[in-house]
């Protein structure tokens, strides 16, 4: 008698109704999607990148570019291209002339007196004297004397005699020289906006004579 097959189909049915509920496939059903890999294919890739650049850059060049007309200065000061009014005075620079470009009107000095180095003669400066800035309140201004720019060996400002300082030289010792207002100078920093012109320091062990230069941007 020939075995009846039904029972084999049943567990068939079974096994692949089973397969069915867990997602298992055989391989090669057409129409049905195979078997998780739990890997996702996604190849979506974000291009987006920030191309944005600043450029932004500070053009403040931080120069004082105020200028004034001798209309606005005060009967008390001057400047070279604004001769002073009041009768008997004269415009001399100020300790402050090579910032602002302005001088004062004050008394000529008397006789063996100064206010500025140009009233000396070759080799000397004018020692002590002080002009005071044309819009400023100070203490005390007044004339100096004539004297020798350049004195003795240093190693420091104490080796000086007041109205001297001790300056460091490229070509030889440092020697003590003449503490200058402007527009007198030995170097570039003290013209403020100008440039020294002239200067010829004297070594302590050298046979010259000192000669101050004058700023460029006075007179």
């Amino acid at each position: 008698m020939r075995p009846s097959i039904e029972p084999v189909l049943a567990v068939l049915v079974c096994s692949l109704a089973a397969a069915a509920a867990l997602g298992c496939y055989h391989v090669g059903d057409s129409g049905v999607a195979g078997p998780d890999s739990g890997t996702d294919a996604d190849s979506d890739a974000d291009s987006d990148a920030d191309t944005d650049a600043d450029s932004d850059a500070d053009s403040d060049s931080d120069v004082d570019t105020d200028t004034f007309t001798c209309d606005e200065l005060p009967v008390y000061c001057c400047a070279p291209s604004c001769p002073c009014l009041a009768n008997g005075t004269a415009c001399m620079p100020t300790h402050f002339s090579g910032e602002d470009g302005k001088g004062e009107c004050v008394i000529p000095a008397g006789e063996g007196e100064c206010w500025i180095t140009a009233e000396c003669e070759l080799g000397d400066f004018c020692a002590g004297a002080f002009v005071c800035g044309c819009d400023m309140d100070c203490s005390w201004e007044g004339t100096g004397v004539c004297a020798t720019s350049a004195a003795n060996c240093c190693d420091g400002d104490e080796d000086c005699a007041d109205d001297y300082f001790c300056m460091e030289l490229d070509d030889g010792p440092a020697t003590c020289h003449g503490a200058l207002q402007f527009p007198a100078c030995w170097t570039d920093e003290e013209c403020g906006s100008g440039a020294c012109v002239g200067a010829e320091p004297c070594p302590c062990d050298a046979y010259c004579v000192g000669q101050p230069g004058h700023c460029d941007n006075w007179g």
